[in-house]
């Protein structure tokens, strides 16, 4: 499923002279899988982190990010799995 993500992501990312956005990222396929929030931010952020690097770039390039959740608590327990993919020395608080 992550493949299927990651060709998505890049279909979509668009590059506008040094700013690349890379809109539209779920973690969840059509028949919303994973279930768990955390698997689904696995799977998102692994397809962001692809599509970065077919711009070769990584996530310590990353400026900004919009998460939208219908689970705000679980989206805060499940801080660990965010801060996992931006460790990298992303600008993110």
């Amino acid at each position: 499923m992550t493949g299927n993500i990651a060709v998505l992501e890049a279909a979509r990312a668009h590059r506008f002279e040094l700013l690349l956005s890379v809109p539209g990222t779920v973690g969840a396929n059509a028949a919303g899988q994973p279930e768990d929030l955390n698997g689904q931010m696995k799977n998102a952020y692994a397809a962001i982190q692809n599509t970065l690097a077919r711009y070769k770039t990584d996530f310590s390039h990353v400026v900004m990010e919009r998460i939208y959740t219908t689970d705000i608590d679980a989206l805060i327990r499940n801080q660990e799995t965010r801060k996992q993919f931006l460790a990298a020395g992303c600008r993110l608080p």
